[in-house]
């Protein structure tokens, strides 16, 4: 029987080639799924095959990540998402006749928690800007903050745009 762990890759495979989400995404899974194949490890799952993915065991993972490691709500869901996901590639590819997350209820999604910047915090990230070394690298520091700050762009969004997404003209920018 193949382990969890593979199976794991298999899926993280699957949701970068195929289905083509983000390379964040992949990334933020495959941290989730290690914690979660370390937990096994660590609660008497070494090697955790198949068997160990029932709704008990994670019943019990919720638990732990919000009881032992006090995890928010909103920290747990996203845990959860990867592991849903696996869940579910197991059932469409015949590994399980039915998804063990289908009982599990996710907590309350609690807001999110954001950390403003006053304007004292701002204007020292912009001198930042002009601290780099090549000219041209002050100029691109400081549309990015701009961008940042002013038109409440996300990161991601931030390193998704194009030149040709740049509209001097109507002084406008295309976001992804």
């Amino acid at each position: 029987m193949q382990t969890l762990r593979t199976i794991a890759d298999d899926y993280l495979a699957f949701i970068e080639h195929e289905r083509g989400v983000a390379q964040s995404t992949v990334y933020s899974y495959r941290s989730w799924v290690k914690h979660f194949l370390k937990w096994l490890d660590a609660n008497g799952y070494p090697e955790a095959t198949l068997d160990a993915f029932t709704t008990p065991v994670l019943r019990r993972y919720l638990h732990y990540l919000s009881g032992e490691r006090k995890q928010r709500p909103r920290t747990i869901r996203g845990a959860f998402f990867c592991i849903k996901g696996i869940g579910k590639y197991c059932v469409e590819n015949g590994l399980l006749d039915a998804d063990p997350n289908t009982p599990i209820k996710m907590p309350k999604k609690d807001a999110a928690i954001r950390k403003t910047t006053n304007n004292e915090e701002v204007l020292a990230l912009l001198e930042g800007c002009e601290r780099q070394r090549i000219p041209s690298r002050i100029v691109l520091a400081r549309a990015a903050f701009h961008l940042l700050i002013y038109a409440g762009l996300r990161r991601s969004e931030l390193l998704d745009l194009h030149l040709e997404d740049v509209h001097f003209e109507d002084a406008s920018v295309l976001v992804r």
